[in-house]
């Protein structure tokens, strides 16, 4: 696999923020899990779960280098067979996470997998995320345009 350049540090403080405030979703021992079958140290195993996502993503990162298992670990706890009894709650969880992740040019499609967009796809994301009322989606295209 080719190395994934990190998130910046609010990128991945949101995207725990999302994994985080699932209370349906993601409870305390499947983190403890998921963590450890990525490879990723669960360094406050006590704190609440966005700040123990965050510290275990961060330094794990930081450690790489690079952004693989942060990626590994979104993937394994987006996976669809796990939400196989409610799949709108996956669909409400992806659409959630996909704001943050757009703003560093990733989403996770319908199978579960984190995905490069393109700079139309993040417009639609970060507009949706912000509301179409705050903000100009010509000035994200300019702007995410460069980066494609």
């Amino acid at each position: 696999m080719a190395s994934i350049s990190s998130f910046d540090e609010t990128h991945l403080e949101a995207i725990c923020q999302v994994l985080g405030e699932t209370a349906d979703e993601l409870t305390e021992s499947q983190i403890g899990r998921y963590l450890n079958d990525c490879g990723i140290p669960d360094l406050l195993p006590t704190h609440t779960k966005r700040h123990r996502l965050f510290e275990a993503l961060r330094a794990k990162q930081r450690q790489d280098h690079c952004a693989n298992n942060v990626v590994a670990f979104i993937k394994k706890v987006m996976s669809p067979v796990l939400f196989h009894s409610n799949p709108e709650r996956y669909e409400i969880l992806r659409t959630k996470l996909n704001s943050p992740t757009a703003f560093s040019g990733y989403q996770v499609n319908e199978k579960g997998d984190v995905v490069l967009v393109t700079a139309a796809t993040r417009t639609r994301s970060i507009s949706d995320a912000c509301g179409t009322t705050q903000i100009v989606p010509r000035a994200l295209e300019s702007t995410y345009a460069k980066a494609d």
